[in-house]
Parts: structure tokens; sequence; C-alpha cells
């Protein structure tokens, strides 16, 4: 473990005692998915690890290597301004990434958070398209609809009886992931085409 944190890991995951071998100890592989997301080690590994009573994390919990975070300035505001009473500030964000959007802005004083700023739900309108097996739908977010929301109505879609006996998948919903598994046990995995387009991904801030 140590090799690997001096060869420039960001960290390493692994059980303390072995009285069993049950898998949910043990991070997923989605685990390099949430790191793609720019998520930190520590919320990587335990959003991968079902059972994490009996790991341990070595490294920096708060590395997050692949994070793409966006740029922002406060408006009009000379540096090392000196501000007292009521006054209005004007904030501008810019996204890292047309792929990687700002889904929330935190406003936090001397390193403690003091509150929301502003929080982005996903837009009524929008356009989810999924291609399972080599046939396409989509669904249409509502509004006052949340990314977990989202997740659960698409899955509902792909879950019609019309549309899954095409696709052979069964769609589950896990908060705002989708879990696919294919009905056709004759049909080897590596046959079946999946593709999707879907902008409503929560990135972290």
């Amino acid at each position: 473990m140590l090799v690997f944190l001096n060869a420039g890991a960001s960290g390493s995951y692994g059980t303390v005692t072995e009285p069993c071998a049950y898998l949910q100890k043990f991070p997923s592989p989605q685990d390099y998915f949430y790191q793609a997301c720019g998520f930190s080690l520590a919320e990587c590994y335990y959003m991968s690890v079902a059972n994490p009573y009996q790991g341990l994390m070595v490294g920096e919990p708060l590395a997050a290597p692949f994070a793409r975070p966006p740029v922002g300035a406060w408006v009009n505001l000379p540096a090392n301004s000196m501000l007292s009473g009521i006054t209005n500030l004007m904030l501008q964000s810019t996204a890292a990434a047309s792929n990687r959007p700002i889904q929330q802005v935190d406003l936090f004083v001397d390193g403690l958070w003091r509150q929301t700023l502003t929080n982005l739900p996903p837009a009524a309108g929008n356009q989810l398209y999924v291609t399972i097996n080599g046939h396409a739908t989509n669904y249409t977010v509502p509004t006052n609809a949340t990314v977990k929301s989202v997740a659960s109505g698409l899955a509902d879609v792909l879950n019609q009886p019309a549309y899954a006996s095409q696709s052979k998948a069964q769609a589950t919903a896990f908060g705002d992931r989708i879990e696919l598994q294919f009905t056709d046990i004759n049909t080897p995995g590596a046959q079946i085409p999946v593709a999707s387009a879907m902008p409503l991904v929560r990135h972290p801030h």
C-alpha cells in the first residue's frame, strides 16, 4: 500500500480483518466512475462500498485529481476591499467545460459553510435519449424534477412492456443512477450495444 502512495497514488482502501469474503466490503468498479465525475477520494470509496465498517482508507481523503471545479469571481469588487454594514454583491461563475455544468454554488465565510447561493435543478423540457440493443427511447424532464426523480422516471420509461420486450433489459433506479440488467440470458454481454445522452449528471462543486 505504501509503495502505491509513494508512486503517486491518491490513496488506497482495504479491509482490516477477513472473517469472510463478502464483496460488499470492497469498492465496486463504480469507484472509477465517481472519480471521473470529480468526487473526492473519500466520496468515491464510500459511494462504492456497501459495507465500509471493516475497511480502512489510507491517503488524502479530499484528493480529487479529476475534479474540474468552476471559476467564480465577485463582480466589480476591488481586491482587498473593506466591507461593513449591509451591501449588495454580485457573483459570476463559469463552468470548467460544457459537459460539466454548474449545479450548485455554496458560500463559505472564513472556511465555514454559510449558505447555498443557488441550486440549479434539472431543467423542465430537457430530453434524455437512450438506445439499448439497437432500440431508442427518450424521456422528457418534467417540472420540479430532481436528479433522483429523473432517474426514477427514466427507469419507468425503460421498463414499459413495449420497450422492455425489444431492449431485453430491466432498469432499476438507485438514487441518481440506473442499473440495467439484460433479460436475454442466451446473448453474451459483449454483444449488447448501449448508448445514452444524459446531460443531467451530478457534478461536485
